[in-house]
């Protein structure tokens, strides 16, 4: 029997004022997905990628062309950060 050791795709999608590229990676020990958003009015951007592995760890990554500030917090027993442009 034979297993896929790797599946990705991914989406574009775009007006006048954003734009949206996204993909995923899944591998047999992490999924990785990814989206990167363009604020075309304004000339900025901002992308965000997603690890989480088979052993429960999880990474999130997110970039701004704008600085950014993070707060960490807790929702209904979650734990959350939330970031905004400065």
């Amino acid at each position: 029997m034979s297993y896929l050791t790797h599946v990705s795709g991914g989406l574009q999608a775009g007006s006048s004022d954003f734009g949206l590229g996204s993909g995923f990676t899944i591998t047999p020990e992490t999924i990785t997905i990814g989206a990167g958003i363009g604020l075309n009015s304004a000339n900025a951007s901002a992308s965000v990628q997603f690890t989480g592995s088979k052993n429960g760890s999880v990474e999130l990554r997110f970039s701004s062309s704008a600085p950014i500030a993070c707060v960490p917090g807790m929702r209904d027993g979650m734990s959350i950060v939330t970031c905004k442009t400065m």
